[in-house]
């Protein structure tokens, strides 16, 4: 069983992959302008947000389950740099 539910977390991740690069191809298609921040920018950008991720992992830790809420985000910053 734990085989199987390995496959099908590879198989939902390279779908939510695709559907990503798909979904900026049709934007791009559409017209929509995707921007590059010069890394300082982006630097400082990064530097006013809140730490959402260490919010979120600090009220699961809260719960028991602070080893899911990073694995959780891992994921998805692999997802999301991927994408790109």
């Amino acid at each position: 069983m734990l085989e199987v539910a390995a496959e099908a977390n590879k198989r939902d991740m390279e779908a939510t992959i695709a559907a990503g690069k798909t979904a900026r191809e049709d934007l791009a298609k559409l017209g929509v302008k995707f921007h590059t921040f010069a890394e300082a920018d982006r630097r400082q950008w990064r530097t006013a947000l809140p730490d959402f991720f260490a919010d979120f992992i600090s009220a699961q830790e809260s719960a028991g389950k602070g080893a899911d809420a990073r694995r959780m985000i891992a994921i998805w910053k692999e997802v999301v740099e991927t994408v790109k």
